[in-house]
């Protein structure tokens, strides 16, 4: 890079590390505020911060990757969580800011008793807010040393106080530590609000370049005329719809029902609002930032790589991997970063480097942070130190941080194939199948099924991960007729739910419920949806969810619809499919209203369901 390209990424570095401090003082006056800013943040900074989370610099190259090696019916694996996250939302997410917990470990003290509750409460502390916290962090990892090394242009290694130590590494060491110094120091207000300004900035650079390949290849008619050229293969790659079987299935009907209920470290952003309706109001807008606004830059970059660095030109100037199935191919992760030393001048580049950091550090600072709000609160406090000082346990929280660092950035080494440890990350929350969600709409889950489920499906994903593991999947794959990535994906993912749902079902119906006086103060305290018909006759009619069920479905709706109408209305327009592009915008706009007029009902006196006071006073216990 030049020299003015170097000044403006020191100059943004800096602006952060400002930031930081000048928010650090707040942060630290006690652990609501530090975690939760004090349950008083704006829907649309939350929102932002939660997309930014999503946008790490492995975004820019597994975005670009997937649209590229599969197609628009590929990136149904990504489409899959709009899903999720309306079913989430309408079903779920609320009842969590309902509750008005700290973090989501904290349901187990309530919804269980003894030490059941205990262990599958340090369970999910250690293995998800801190393990997978840790393997979300390091995703960027991967992708910044992918970066640096393709778009830099710096020798392989650099002497370092008289030692020889790898470029990247050393660059990505720098910008991590500024990543934990700014966040640990100002907790969640510096991370959300840098968040707000690194999403920005890395959008604007990812927007503009974009606009610059799309205009190499002749703008959307070129882009259209030149993919269609390639008969077949072109074919694919436009078509929008997977072809009907098991990968399909799972991503319409299996994974936005088995993912509700547990641990999802967007929660805590959502926990931090002032009620229960903006919770809907910060997944509307960030579901359209996420899978609208912020992923067609890439794939507007990643269809157009086909015909700017072709396979043969990767392999010779950038290098090759070995898929999941064993296949050697290029490494399309590299070519995002290749178009942009390709096409963009001097300063431009600085600034796109800045946006390349900013989505890293936006998600790196946001992980590890997670990961020291559980440990702290849900360890340590619960556990270990529970009569300390709120400024104790801000400084806890911090130096986990650092702790966190360490083990983020040591995955973050040993990796270099960013979509495969996504899929391991997508894994692993949903390994203890049915029981997460089950906990949530029937009485009869038990502390037990959830001990059993957690334990399970560590031998599960030991196994599935194992080379022998690998060899059944694609054994089943054959079996049942599936291929690709989508279809090993998708596989191994309905062996780790069938598996342990099964095993936690039958524990279920060989063990005891809970007490009904736990089971009724959860019940209060929440109100969900479901088979809870004992409990509510224990509690009392007053007590009983009468939020109306067509408005609760036609929210639903409208949150799918509108996110996905707008997906379609951009790709109509990107690739001038002007008989896809009207509709879309129709589906849009009838499901944008679909969605406030629902809130309006559920929500006709203000925010909340449950009374400010009565969460408060459940909160205290």
């Amino acid at each position: 890079m030049h020299l003015i390209d170097w000044i403006i990424v020191g100059l943004f570095m800096a602006f952060l590390l400002w930031l930081g401090f000048k928010l650090s003082k707040k942060a630290g006056t006690s652990t609501e505020e530090y975690i939760l800013a004090g349950r008083n943040m704006p829907w649309w900074l939350a929102g932002t911060s939660m997309t930014a989370t999503g946008l790490n610099a492995s975004t820019f190259l597994q975005d670009s990757r997937k649209v590229r090696q599969d197609g628009l019916a590929g990136l149904w694996f990504t489409w899959q969580h709009i899903l999720n996250g309306a079913v989430a939302a309408v079903w779920f997410t609320r009842l969590w800011r309902r509750a008005g917990y700290m973090t989501q470990m904290e349901f187990y003290r309530d919804r269980y008793t003894g030490k059941k509750a205990d262990f599958a409460r340090l369970f999910d502390t250690v293995f998800y807010g801190i393990g997978v916290g840790a393997a979300w962090a390091s995703i960027g990892l991967v992708g910044m040393k992918k970066i640096i090394s393709v778009v830099l242009d710096l020798p392989p290694t650099i002497s370092v106080i008289g030692f020889s130590l790898h470029t990247d590494i050393v660059i990505v060491a720098a910008m991590v530590i500024i990543a934990l110094v700014y966040s640990a120091a100002s907790g969640v207000h510096g991370v959300v609000w840098t968040d707000f300004v690194e999403f920005f900035i890395a959008m604007a650079c990812s927007v503009g370049l974009a606009a610059v390949v799309f205009g190499e290849v002749g703008w959307n008619t070129g882009l259209r005329d030149s993919i269609q050229g390639l008969g077949e293969r072109g074919d694919m790659l436009l078509s929008m719809v997977p072809a009907w079987g098991p990968v399909l299935i799972y991503y319409f009907f299996v994974h936005p029902i088995f993912t509700q209920g547990g641990y999802n470290p967007h929660i805590q952003r959502m926990l931090a609002l002032k009620n229960e309706r903006e919770v809907i109001y910060m997944v509307l807008y960030s579901q359209i930032i996420n899978f609208v606004f912020k992923p067609f830059p890439f794939y507007v970059c990643g269809l157009a790589g086909i015909f700017l660095f072709t396979d043969e030109r990767i392999i010779a100037e950038l290098g090759s991997i070995v898929s999941d199935t064993g296949i050697v191919i290029p490494d399309y992760e590299r070519v995002y970063p290749a178009l942009v030393t390709e096409y963009l001048p001097i300063g431009i580049t600085g600034l796109m480097i800045a946006g390349f950091m900013s989505a890293f550090m936006s998600s790196f600072d946001t992980n590890i942070h997670n990961a020291a709000s559980v440990f702290t609160n849900d360890l340590y406090r619960g556990y270990i130190a529970k009569e300390k000082s709120e400024h104790h346990y801000v400084w806890v929280s911090r130096w986990f941080m650092v702790f966190q660092t360490v083990f983020a950035s040591v995955i973050g080494i040993m990796v270099d194939d960013i979509l495969s440890l996504m899929m391991i990350g997508l894994a692993l929350p949903i390994a203890p199948g049915m029981v997460k969600l089950a906990r949530f709409i029937w009485w009869r889950v038990n502390g037990l099924a959830e001990v059993v489920a957690q334990v399970m499906s560590l031998f599960v994903i030991a196994f599935v991960m194992s080379p022998i593991g690998k060899e059944s999947i694609l054994s089943l794959m054959e079996t049942i007729g599936v291929e690709g990535n989508d279809g090993f994906f998708v596989t191994r993912q309905l062996v780790l739910i069938l598996f342990t749902s099964i095993v936690s079902f039958l524990v279920i119906l060989m063990s005891k419920p809970e007490p009904m006086d736990r089971l009724v103060a959860f019940y209060k305290r929440v109100r969900p949806y479901g088979w809870w018909g004992p409990v509510v006759e224990a509690a009392g009619e007053e007590y009983r969810n009468r939020e109306s069920r067509p408005m609760l479905v036609l929210l639903t709706i409208g949150l799918i619809g509108s996110v996905f109408g707008a997906i379609f209305a951009v790709i109509g327009l990107i690739l001038a499919l002007w008989g896809l592009l009207v509709p879309s915008l129709v589906i849009a706009a009838l499901s944008f209203w679909a969605c406030f007029y629902s809130t309006k009902k559920l929500y006709p006196d203000g925010g909340e369901v449950v009374g400010a006071n009565q969460v408060a006073e459940l909160s205290k216990r």
